[in-house]
């Protein structure tokens, strides 16, 4: 084989490599039930530097709380699931950001990913005195414990 060929068939499987597309799988569970979530929306956005359009794709999870997505262009991606009612829960450190970066590579196949997501909350109350009577100009504060 010449080195002209050779490099031509270099360059060919460089080129196949990269028309790979990857894809992802996993599941949305619920943090206090533990149970799978149906009806989640998995949001991924590529990040793309330049002037390119923003690529996005989407799956909704199923009955059994697993979700799909198939054919993606490789990249760095933002994922973001989305329920109404609940939050993200990015891993098990309380100071996690948000935010979560999937770096996927040509022909890539992520699977078992699994997402929690818990049921936000609202805290209200009043602050009273011994009497009951309203406190003024009183402040609380809320903290995370697990």
């Amino acid at each position: 084989m010449t080195v002209g060929a050779r490099l031509t068939v270099t360059f060919l499987g460089c080129l196949c490599a990269a028309a790979q597309d990857a894809s992802i799988q996993g599941t949305v569970v619920n943090t206090v039930t533990h149970q799978p979530m149906p009806g989640v929306r998995v949001n991924l956005t590529l990040l793309v530097r330049g002037s390119m359009p923003e690529l996005a794709y989407g799956a909704v999870s199923g009955e059994t709380g697993r979700f799909s997505v198939a054919a993606m262009r490789p990249g760095t991606y933002v994922l973001r699931p989305e329920s109404p009612g609940f939050v993200f829960v990015r891993g098990e450190e309380p100071d996690a950001p948000p935010t979560v970066f999937l770096d996927l590579k040509p022909g890539q196949r992520l699977d078992n990913l699994q997402l929690h997501l818990a049921p936000a909350a609202v805290l209200t109350g009043r602050a009273v005195d011994e009497n009951g009577e309203p406190l003024k100009d009183v402040r609380g504060d809320a903290e995370h414990y697990m």
